[in-house]
């Protein structure tokens, strides 16, 4: 039953009474509109119909013809503002929606206006019905209604999506500016990072940036070491807002383990609130509650970790999380570059000072070698004078300087040729058990005529001890630390030597030594150079080190040696008391001939 029976009561309960009769014909008819307003905008708009049919194409037209139908049966004025309130909520709803799926608005009034003509061609039909004749309303009345329904609808929803719409050019606007400050400022501080190529200057720069652009508490940097040890905060810099507690707390085993892991995975850690993720529960004794670790990432490689903390929870938005990550980018080539220009500073002072070394050695090498020369020479020039009548006891003083001169030219040579081996990689060794006693004494046979006052004491095993070693090597190591010993003592000073044989700690048999020590009572090594005196070309610079002459190499050469046999030397002194060098080789081991 499409038509309410109409009360005869006056015009306008006749025409009430028809409008509810429409409504109802409309609600019932509701399948057929919609299914003539879908063909009908497939028709006219194919490109409108596809993109509709990807979201809900039936859902705001049921919700307009829905409306259109409370139009029909609103007769008070209370009902007719209700109406329009629902109606204004729709649009908004619908325009929001479509403006975020990319309908244009012409788009969204053709489809409304095809909607229309359905509805209307659905009022034509119930016109067409005798029974509607039987009740005296204008026809033209009647659809005028229906339009004005409908006409409201499609202003409502025009208005909507042009407010929608510039509420998101607004946004959009606003939105592009804050980024373009950011941006801004992320080149300010990138800028600020980069005015300087010292390390401590830009990590502390690095961290301040970070804080001022994430507006964050504190901030600190972590690097790896050379080592690839956990990255580390430095203790000195590389921090700002970064109390005592917190520097210990970044360095503590457990975000050594979390940076590794940071820097294995190159991904960041975001912790908004600290006090929801029980890694970080002791993170309330610090007042932490939200923190960034962000991997300083360089083009092949991860460096370090950048550090962020604040004392309130936050939520980091993507667009944040996004700068943050590409000013760690920037912060890690500032840091790198930081990094390669100090290790080129390091290595342009040790080329320089090897320049100067090597200078200092040139100049050494050539007056150590014209020495002996002129001694020989003028030895041997005075012997060959026939005019001169020298005493035997005088030639033979002349034929031991020769001699000694000799020895000083041939040790001089064979420290050269020894370094060019080493260095060219041509030094071979030729393990062999060296008797230990007859090696030290015929060293020490090399300066009988070299003492002056000094007193040689010699300290060796009754055993014929025997190292492993190269006999000819073994005696040029110690021919070194005992010239050295002469060169270094005062006039009178003892020098002693002395050879110990040393048990592992599993006993005879395990682990066995041969300990050689050569000691002085010179003024001494100071403890800061003990670590570099077996450098190549290094002096220790003192009073009387540039009273005497030497290459720099003696050394150089002895823990070359020892090491190429497995052994060890370093040295212990005492300034104003005099220096010691051990010598430790291992013992040569004999294997036992099976019993036959």
């Amino acid at each position: 039953m499409y038509f309410a029976t109409p009360e005869r009561n006056g015009a306008d309960s006749v025409t009430t009474t028809a409008f509810r009769s429409v409504a109802d014909y409309l609600t019932q008819d509701a399948s057929q509109i919609l299914n003539e307003w879908w063909d009908a905008i497939k028709k006219q708009s194919p490109s409108f119909a596809e993109l509709e049919k990807l979201r809900n194409p039936i859902r705001y037209h049921e919700q307009s013809l829905e409306l259109i139908i409370k139009a029909l049966h609103a007769d008070s004025p209370a009902e007719q503002a209700g109406l329009r309130e629902q109606v204004t909520r729709m649009a908004r709803e619908m325009a929001g929606e479509r403006l975020r799926q990319g309908f244009l608005l012409k788009d969204i009034l053709l489809s409304l206006s095809v909607f229309r003509g359905a509805v209307i061609d659905s009022v034509g039909r119930m016109l067409t019905d005798p029974r509607w004749q039987a009740i005296p309303v204008n026809v033209l009345h009647m659809e005028k209604r229906v339009n004005e329904a409908i006409d409201i609808q499609i202003a409502s929803v025009a208005e909507a999506y042009m407010n929608a719409r510039d509420a998101i050019i607004r946004h959009r606007e606003e939105m592009l500016r804050f980024h373009n400050y950011q941006l801004v400022k992320l080149n300010d501080l990138a800028a600020r990072m980069g005015e300087s190529l010292m390390i401590t200057e830009v990590m502390n720069a690095a961290a301040e940036a970070l804080c001022e652009m994430a507006e964050l508490s504190a901030g600190a940097v972590a690097i790896k070491g050379k080592t690839d040890q956990a990255p580390l905060v430095h203790s000195e810099y590389g921090h700002t807002g970064c109390s005592p507690a917190i520097l210990e707390w970044l360095n503590s085993p457990f975000f050594q383990e979390l940076s590794e892991g940071i820097v294995t995975s190159t991904r960041p850690l975001i912790v908004s609130n600290t006090e929801e993720d029980s890694r970080f529960s002791h993170a309330a004794t610090f007042g932490v509650k939200s923190l960034l670790c962000v991997p300083l990432r360089t083009a092949d490689k991860v460096i370090g970790v950048l550090y962020g903390i604040d004392y309130i929870a936050r939520d980091f938005s993507p667009h944040e999380i996004n700068l943050i990550l590409t000013f760690a980018n920037q912060a890690a080539l500032a840091v790198e570059n930081a990094q390669l220009f100090t290790e080129s500073q390091q290595s342009y002072e040790e080329l320089q000072e090897l320049d100067k070394m090597k200078d200092e050695f040139v100049s050494i090498a050539s007056h150590e070698i014209r020495t002996p020369l002129a001694l020989i020479k003028g030895y041997s020039s005075t012997l060959l004078r026939f005019d001169l009548k020298l005493s035997a006891e005088k030639q033979q003083k002349f034929i031991n300087g020769i001699d000694d001169a000799a020895n000083r030219l041939v040790n001089l040579i064979n420290n050269l040729l020894s370094v060019s081996r080493i260095e060219s990689g041509r030094f071979k060794i030729n393990p062999q058990p060296v008797n230990v006693r007859e090696g030290i004494k015929n060293a020490v046979g090399v300066f009988q005529g070299q003492l002056g006052d000094h007193e040689l004491v010699l300290h060796l095993p009754n055993d014929d001890m025997r190292a492993r070693c190269n006999r000819d090597q073994f005696e040029q190591v110690l021919t070194n630390l005992i010239s050295n010993a002469i060169k270094y003592s005062p006039a009178g000073g003892a020098i002693t030597v002395s050879a110990t044989h040393l048990l592992g700690s599993g006993g005879e048999g395990a682990s066995e030594k041969v300990e050689i020590r050569v000691s002085d009572q010179g003024t001494g090594i100071p403890q800061e150079h003990l670590g570099r005196i077996f450098e190549k070309f290094y002096r220790v610079e003192t009073g009387l080190t540039r009273k005497t002459q030497g290459t720099g190499l003696g050394l150089y050469i002895c823990k070359s040696i020892v090491s190429s046999y497995g052994g060890e030397i370093w040295a212990e002194s005492v300034p104003g008391e005099g220096t010691t060098f051990i010598i430790q080789l291992p013992v040569w081991k004999v294997e036992a001939e099976p019993a036959g």
